[in-house]
């Protein structure tokens, strides 16, 4: 893999910093703004639905998200990112706002799933504006540290929960979903200032289609694709495991305010990681072996929680999967998929995060009611 020469700049340049503070405020309050409604949506589900019934959401909300990022792709080839970016925070703010009076079965379920569109979405208007401000050799210098300030948003995400939580319930969760979404407003017209107001300058983003064909002519992403699928699929029933532990074990005033710590204190990790362990680990073990780190040690974890069934086995299950999955499996993932031509990696990237990551949730969902069969994490 080619390196850079030692005389290539490095960090951030001096007149680059009004860029990378908006850049990486932009991607601090995108994943805030995530853990804050992962916190309210996982809450007040379980508070309302057996955790059975995230069988339900999970195809449901498959089936509702790639439509939705076609739909979105779509407008960026016609509308200014600006604009259209800028339009979406305020239309989701509108939506978070409908959302704060959800209290019957339905309406809640309604909400989380309408959530659930709304903050991936938020976190595709942040980077989509990051990336087309960037160019080729500013991205391979600031991403990883935009990412990493991305990531220590989920720390301020999930303390600010739990303060909230612990203050005035899990209801005030949503109004502070509702203010990140108008303070984000201006930053895509911050992020791109002095840049044209136009389409997306990639005149073709790449669709699905072109995505299915870069797999279908690449063995290396065809590997990759299928780790991606059951990556998801394992993601989203340890994901359920937890659930249904906590449903049984904690009161419903707890369950947010676990949440909110758990997201805090499980994405300090990830930072502690992605800085300090991530390349040494990678650098010793080599790629394959740290690329099987993730499933090797959630398959581990699964196999604890057969054996001794019990909310701390739920919990180490699923930091170790979120631990490893945004670290040894993102980093190797990226190593892994050098050789392929850029092009092809474009668009094969474009097809795993719109179609393989939620046909894995609609799978894990088709999966849940067997799992539910084995009986100690059925919650009553």
């Amino acid at each position: 893999m080619a390196t850079a020469p030692d005389n290539a700049p490095r960090g951030v340049l001096p007149d680059e910093w009004p860029m990378f503070v908006a850049m990486g405020a932009f991607a601090f309050l995108s994943v805030a703004l995530a853990i804050l409604v992962r916190t309210w949506s996982d809450a007040v589900f379980i508070t309302h639905f057996p955790a059975s019934w995230l069988s339900l959401f999970f195809i449901v909300s498959a089936f509702a998200f790639a439509p939705t990022t076609v739909a979105y792709a779509a407008l960026a080839r016609r509308v200014a990112l600006v604009r259209l970016n800028t339009g979406a925070l305020g239309l989701f703010a509108v939506v978070a706002l409908a959302c704060v009076g959800a209290s019957g079965k339905w309406s809640v379920f309604a909400a989380a799933l309408v959530l659930a569109i709304v903050s991936p979405l938020t976190n595709v208007a942040a980077w989509s504006t990051i990336l087309e401000r960037l160019d080729s050799r500013q991205a391979r210098r600031l991403i990883p540290l935009i990412g990493g300030v991305g990531t220590a948003g989920a720390v301020g995400g999930g303390s600010l929960g739990a303060w909230l939580v612990d203050r005035w319930g899990t209801g005030a969760l949503l109004w502070a979903v509702v203010a990140v979404l108008l303070v984000m407003l201006p930053f895509p017209r911050w992020v791109t200032a002095g840049q044209p107001d136009r389409p997306t300058r990639r005149p073709a983003d790449p669709g699905f289609a072109e995505g299915w064909r870069a797999l279908g002519k690449n063995r290396l992403l065809r590997v990759v694709g299928a780790a991606t699928f059951l990556m998801a699929v394992g993601t989203n029933l340890t994901d359920y495991l937890l659930k249904a532990r906590l449903q049984v074990e904690l009161a419903p005033e707890q369950i947010a305010l676990f949440f909110a710590w758990f997201h805090s204190l499980t994405n300090v990790a990830v930072l502690a990681f992605q800085f300090l362990v991530v390349a040494p680990a990678v650098h010793r073990l080599g790629i394959s072996r740290s690329f099987s780190a993730h499933p090797a040690v959630v398959l581990g974890g699964a196999l604890l929680c057969v054996v001794s069934p019990s909310l701390i086995a739920a919990v180490a299950l699923r930091s170790a999967d979120t631990l490893l999955k945004f670290t040894f499996h993102s980093s190797t993932q990226d190593l892994v998929v050098t050789p392929v031509p850029q092009v092809e990696r474009t668009q094969a990237k474009v097809f795993l995060k719109g179609i393989v990551y939620p046909l894995g949730g609609l799978t894990a969902g088709l999966l849940i009611p067997l799992v539910a069969l084995a009986g100690p994490w059925a919650a009553p």
